[in-house]
């Protein structure tokens, strides 16, 4: 059993030298946020009790490029379904890591994917 302060636990590992201003309280709404987005894109639901296997990269790595966007003061926004970053500063190794955590739950994000239905069809028709 996963729980989200499990998630917050892995993002701050994630990332150096976290300031002591940024308390895992408000890291855990910002995994409830990521968790919040991604529900809204999959159409699914999360446990944040019992978080399952397949969203841990979706909420580990969000909460992370959260945490980085707070660490460098800059606003994190969800925009056309994707999670983008506003980068407004020179902090080059912190930007390029914001960069692959956000690429990294949009990928997580496509993995998962909405439920697609099937129905039958017949190959003669």
């Amino acid at each position: 059993m996963t729980t989200k302060w499990e998630i917050v636990s892995r993002a701050e590992n994630r990332v150096k030298d976290i300031p002591s201003a940024l308390g895992s309280a408000q890291i855990v709404e910002y995994t409830e946020d990521v968790a919040h987005f991604a529900e809204n894109i999959t159409g699914q639901s999360i446990d944040l009790t019992d978080i399952g296997s397949q969203w841990h990269g979706v909420l580990t790595n969000g909460t992370a490029a959260s945490i980085l966007g707070y660490m460098n003061g800059v606003g994190v926004s969800y925009t056309a379904g994707r999670l983008t970053i506003n980068k407004q500063t020179e902090l080059r190794g912190q930007e390029v890591q914001m960069k692959f955590l956000t690429d990294m739950v949009n990928a997580d994000l496509n993995a998962i994917g909405k439920p697609i239905r099937h129905d039958k069809t017949s190959p003669t028709e």
